[in-house]
């Protein structure tokens, strides 16, 4: 029958061979009044970290070198944590690889103590979670390329009306707590489905790509340009008074005016009408009130002729 120092020894051997196969390796710190005099780690240390057990045996120092510069005060904290009670803690940290590579690990230490409890050191596992880690900020990564794809119009690549309404209520929030003024444009392509009609489908979604690149490069960066639907725009201006809208409409009719659309097949002039309307948000309003404003006006210019914008102060006369 076999000894219990041959049943420990293989227990050891599976454990060793289940850390690694993990790509882990596990490491044991000896100190003396709080001072690290001894340290080892098991051989797996090679694959994760480039160093070998006899680089960390020669050189006591080696593997708070390795841990990432902004990560050493997590990895520091942890050590304190874990040697100050007898519970299991982990984190996760960037090391620099021998290679000059940048690695994640999962760091789990807990602390070792002698029979009258004092503290004379404290042991773990590391284990390289690169792979899942890449995996994670890939994932993310797709999330939010997916979430800004439900937000975007595929056609012209503006906000479409959800990014429209995530935007205005955003806007709508910022500019209720710092007390500054919003402009609001909806606009509207005159006789837009005529020319589909006589044209087909194909060139009036041209004509809609083209004139959100009109619409992008007429306003300021700060503006947000969105397809509201079919051939209606908005455009929300922060910090912008009565005065303002009204200049950022007259130069979209303009823009739009001295625009040829589709100019190397049928170069087509298109014409369009602007509601527009500005006001410093208070408590009493809500955000569907100042869209509404807009449609009046906008409604407003296409029963005055179109081709031309106006304000919703010009509703209630």
């Amino acid at each position: 029958m076999r000894d219990h120092r041959h049943l420990l020894k293989e227990a050891n051997d599976r454990y060793e061979r289940l850390v690694r196969a993990a790509n882990g390796f596990i490491y044991s710190v000896t100190l003396d009044q709080g001072k690290v005099v001894d340290a080892h780690y098991d051989a797996g240390c090679e694959s994760v970290t480039g160093y070998t057990a006899d680089d960390y045996g020669q050189d006591i120092d080696l593997w708070h070198r390795t841990i990432h510069p902004d990560d050493l005060e997590v990895v520091l904290n942890q050590i304190k944590k874990s040697t100050a009670a007898d519970s299991v803690d982990s984190i996760e940290h960037r090391i620099i690889h021998r290679d000059g590579t940048t690695r994640w690990v999962r760091n789990t230490s807990i602390a070792r103590r002698d029979q009258e409890g004092r503290l004379i050191g404290y042991e773990g596992l590391i284990s390289d979670i690169t792979d899942i880690k890449k995996s994670e900020a890939d994932r993310e990564a797709l999330i939010a390329q997916l979430q800004q794809m439900a937000l975007r119009d595929s056609l012209t690549g503006l906000m479409n009306r959800r990014g429209f309404e995530e935007e205005f209520n955003r806007l709508w929030s910022l500019a209720l707590r710092h007390s500054f003024s919003l402009g609001l444009l909806v606009i509207d392509l005159d006789h837009f489905k005529q020319l589909n009609d006589s044209y087909g489908h194909a060139v009036g979604d041209r004509v809609l790509q083209e004139c959100a690149r009109v619409l992008a490069e007429t306003v300021r960066v700060s503006d947000a340009v969105c397809r509201f639907g079919g051939d209606e725009f908005t455009v929300i201006l922060p910090w912008s008074q009565a005065d303002e809208t009204g200049g950022v409409a007259r130069r979209i009719l303009t823009a739009i005016q001295a625009h040829s659309f589709c100019k190397v097949d049928h170069d087509l002039q298109m014409r369009a009408s602007i509601g527009i309307a500005s006001l410093t948000p208070t408590p009493n309003l809500v955000p569907s009130t100042f869209l509404e404003r807009t449609d009046r006006a906008l409604y407003l210019a296409k029963k005055r002729g179109r081709n031309q914008f106006c304000d919703w102060t010009e509703t209630k006369l």
